[in-house]
């Protein structure tokens, strides 16, 4: 399966391996693939293509499906660790994929996540990162996109 043969290489590899076989325009239908490990090695995948080149991704729905994994209650506890550092990486990217996220409206999720005294630190520190990706960019976000009704200060 070639997908796992690109998992084994390193994230530079990753990179072209994935863009050159088109495994870009692939993902969504892996994620919806009822194996949770599947869908993490896929998720993990994401967070490296993602990294400098998100366009493509953004193109093909990716911010808002990860987003609606994120919020799903079926979703583990790692793979939504995963997909927030995917979420991440894309937002850190360029305007265009924080702006995507925005809209997925996330946020709500993400300061649940925040706040649940339950919650593993590490998926909170994953919040933290995805929060200040989305703030980051010029032009900045909309202050209504961030703000106190989401993100308590």
């Amino acid at each position: 399966m070639l997908f796992l043969k690109v998992k084994l290489a390193s994230a530079n590899k990753n990179i072209e391996i994935a863009m050159s076989v088109g495994l870009d325009s692939k993902l969504i239908p892996l994620l919806n693939f009822p194996l949770e490990h599947i869908q993490y090695e896929v998720t993990t995948l994401i967070a490296y293509i993602s990294i400098g080149s998100c366009n493509t991704l953004i193109d093909i729905g990716l911010p808002f499906k990860l987003s609606k994994m994120f919020c799903s209650k079926e979703t583990s506890m790692r793979l939504k660790e995963q997909v927030l550092i995917g979420l991440s990486n894309i937002a850190s990217d360029s305007i265009r994929g924080r702006d995507e996220i925005l809209k997925s409206e996330i946020l709500d999720q993400v300061k649940n996540t925040m706040e649940d005294k339950n919650m593993p630190i590490n998926i909170k520190k994953v919040c933290g990162v995805l929060i200040a990706g989305l703030c980051k960019g010029t032009p900045i976000p909309p202050i209504a996109a961030i703000s106190n009704k989401h993100i308590k200060s």
